[in-house]
């Protein structure tokens, strides 16, 4: 038995609940939402999850366990995308070979990529790096390897009509409750591997304080494990004592079907 997290609409987690049941012939199972589970892995019931995911970008208000989905925000724009910033980058310069192999432009975003505090006055100071491609051969990475993920945070830069990170998390902020704006600014959370530049945390914050209100307090976690976030809070969830009765069994399944998912796990 254990806990799953990537499952979105009712369409999908039922699907998730028939390969479950049906194809694995698991005994027990439970579907739970990738915000909830974010926080409960970072011990907090309550908070504003910055998910930033391979294709899109998602910021969940989550009150005592609960996603607030009328306040979230989301952005087609994610690690994938901030790759091919890189790779369009990298055609246009003497590094142009490294583009032609997509898990070259991935290491380079991965190993050299970093998100500057201040763009426009480190794109004119920044030195070249070296990098190693697989065929052995050398090129050298400049302003590329933080314009890709300057993207996040101003992509306009990169021809993205877009106001950026900042301000998604701010929408998503003041679209929720008056009463709960203080905590989620004080609990805002990273997921997803695209917020492990170096740089990320202190660019947000950065970002952040010129759109929240004066005196309001700012707080970012990003875990260590944040790539991973949602299945290290199933596991935790998964091997709790007390959660027990919130499993769908086998023996449900087969007398409910596929909709019980859509009873026992919202």
């Amino acid at each position: 038995a254990g806990a799953a997290s990537g499952a979105r609409g009712p369409r999908e987690r039922e699907r998730a609940a028939q390969m479950l049941f049906e194809g694995l012939q698991v005994p027990a199972a439970f579907l739970g939402r990738s915000a909830p589970l974010t926080l409960y892995a970072s011990g907090r019931p309550s908070g504003l999850v910055v998910d930033v995911g391979h294709g899109r970008t998602r910021v969940i208000p989550v009150q005592d366990g609960f996603p607030d989905y009328r306040a979230s925000q989301e952005w087609m724009f994610g690690g994938l995308d901030s790759t091919d910033v890189l790779r369009r980058q990298l055609l246009a310069t003497d590094a142009s070979r490294a583009a032609a192999s997509l898990d070259d432009v991935r290491q380079i975003k991965e190993r050299i990529g970093f998100v500057p505090l201040r763009y426009d006055q480190e794109v004119r100071t920044i030195s070249k790096r070296p990098f190693l491609l697989h065929d052995g051969s050398t090129v050298h990475i400049g302003s590329e390897r933080m314009t890709c993920a300057e993207a996040f945070f101003h992509p306009r830069l990169v021809g993205i009509d877009h106001g950026g990170l900042a301000s998604l998390v701010h929408m998503a902020v003041m679209q929720s409750n008056p009463d709960s704006r203080r905590t989620l600014y004080l609990n805002m959370v990273l997921c997803g591997g695209s917020t492990l530049y170096p740089g990320f945390v202190d660019r947000l914050h950065q970002e952040m304080q010129k759109l929240v209100p004066k005196g309001v307090p700012v707080n970012i976690s990003a875990p260590a494990n944040r790539a991973i976030s949602p299945w290290l809070g199933a596991s935790m969830l998964a091997g709790n004592p007390g959660f027990g009765g919130s499993w769908i069994t086998s023996q449900e399944y087969l007398e409910t079907g596929p909709s019980i998912v859509l009873r026992k796990c919202e």
